[in-house]
């Protein structure tokens, strides 16, 4: 994102990203029985681990969004971002892992990629709980997880992000990649064969194209949204939604702005600023915010069927721990 933000570095052997080592670790016991919920009650507990990336965000609020409204409410578990954009939430009860996540850039977040320069408050990132990378691309599979939801999809949630991230891996051409689970800087910059190089920087530089409409557009669609009575929630879903429908387009501009170039790195030398995308900035109707509303309350209903209360609305569980060992915006 180079806004007056930047990007960041990781890399992973795009084959190896979809099978080797995650980079969040959901640990204890994720599926456990009622009694593991109770506060108190001496059972396992979870945690929720990985990193953050335009590229890798510095600073930034992650955490569990138990009451589903996209927004990182003071009693819910969370962490903040490292210096290599790691994050960790602990102490979470069963049910409480099983809930999506939620990044919001606060006035300390840095891109790594650009150090000293801040973010501003404006980006918002969503991603399916067992995320292990949280980015533009995770926003838009939970985006698609919640209009199937929406759409009557009685399947779990499980299932359903296995195939929204598989429909956007193919949309990307990127041979059923999980893109909850993969660093595309780490990829570009690593040691593996040049032409998954070239495509984890094309990725990465769809990132920042899409990141850079987050965080420019959300709050503006947000703004809209309040005054036609519907929560800051919807407009984030259906801005992703919009993203989604548009990203076919973002790729093909982005593959013949970058069609002269040889290697990854030259890939990387590019910014958002670099290409022309004809479908941004996105613009919303009030209509189509009430019927976003609409949408988002089904699939808020739908989740909550399925997982159940998570007991204590956050005020015990999650420790706030920050992340790992580093990342990068």
């Amino acid at each position: 994102m180079r806004f007056s933000q930047s990007k960041g570095r990781f890399s992973r052997n795009l084959l190896a990203a979809a099978i080797l080592t995650p980079t969040l670790v959901l640990t204890g016991c994720f599926f456990d029985d009622d009694d593991d919920d109770k506060p108190g009650s001496g059972g396992s507990t979870s945690s929720s681990a990985g990193l953050a990336y335009d590229g890798y965000l510095i600073g930034a609020t992650v955490c569990i969004d138990l009451n589903l409204n996209k927004t990182c409410d003071a009693s819910e578990p969370s962490s903040t971002t490292d210096a290599d954009g790691n994050f960790n939430i602990t102490g979470l009860t069963a049910t409480q892992a099983k809930y999506p996540l939620v990044l919001e850039s606060t006035a300390d977040t840095e891109d790594s990629d650009n150090p000293g320069v801040k973010v501003g408050t404006g980006l918002k990132f969503l991603a399916p709980a067992g995320s292990k990378t949280v980015s533009a691309y995770s926003t838009i599979i939970q985006a698609k997880i919640q209009a199937k939801l929406a759409g009557g999809d009685t399947r779990t949630l499980a299932q359903l992000k296995a195939e929204a991230a598989t429909e956007l891996s193919t949309t990307l051409g990127l041979g059923g990649v999980d893109l909850t689970d993969y660093d595309p800087i780490a990829t570009k910059t690593g040691s593996g064969a040049e032409a998954d190089k070239i495509t984890a920087a094309k990725i990465h530089l769809m990132n920042q194209i899409l990141s850079n409409e987050l965080l420019n557009r959300l709050p503006t669609i947000i703004t809209q949204a309040q005054g036609a009575g519907v929560t800051p929630g919807a407009a984030a879903s259906l801005l992703a939604e919009k993203l989604e429908s548009v990203i076919a387009t973002i790729k093909s501009e982005v593959d013949t702005a970058t069609s002269g170039l040889a290697d990854a790195a030259a890939i990387s030398a590019l910014d958002e600023s670099s290409v022309a995308i004809s479908v941004l900035p996105i613009s919303v109707t009030n209509a189509e915010l009430l019927a976003q509303q609409t949408a988002e309350d089904a699939a808020n209903e739908a989740i909550e069927d399925e997982l159940g209360d998570a007991g204590d609305g956050g005020s015990t569980g999650g420790t706030g721990a920050t992340g790992g060992s580093g990342g990068v915006i």
